[in-house]
């Protein structure tokens, strides 16, 4: 069974008005942007370039250190983060 279903009930985290799960498909459907610039987001300048990078979508990859994403709060950007892995083993 895949990760995400099982984290979902666990959390008991509703997506609308359905409580069903969104399809990891499309979740990421306008793409995820890759932040080339391998280093560690240490300024400023860098949090807002990494920020841009991201844009309106819900995650991105940094180039030398893995996925990132962002949500309103904790539970929603843990359950981004397993769909984000689940959707890149599946373009595998």
């Amino acid at each position: 069974m895949p990760r995400s279903p099982t984290a979902l009930r666990g959390a008991q985290l509703s997506w609308g008005n359905d409580q069903t799960s969104p399809s990891t498909g499309t979740l990421f459907k306008d793409g995820v942007p890759a932040f080339e610039r391998a280093t560690l987001i240490r300024s400023l300048q860098l949090g807002d370039a990494v920020a841009s990078s991201l844009g309106s979508r819900q995650g991105m990859l940094l180039r030398g250190h893995g996925a990132n994403v962002a949500a309103e709060d904790v539970r929603r950007a843990c359950m981004l983060a397993l769909w984000l892995e689940e959707a890149a083993a599946i373009q595998l």
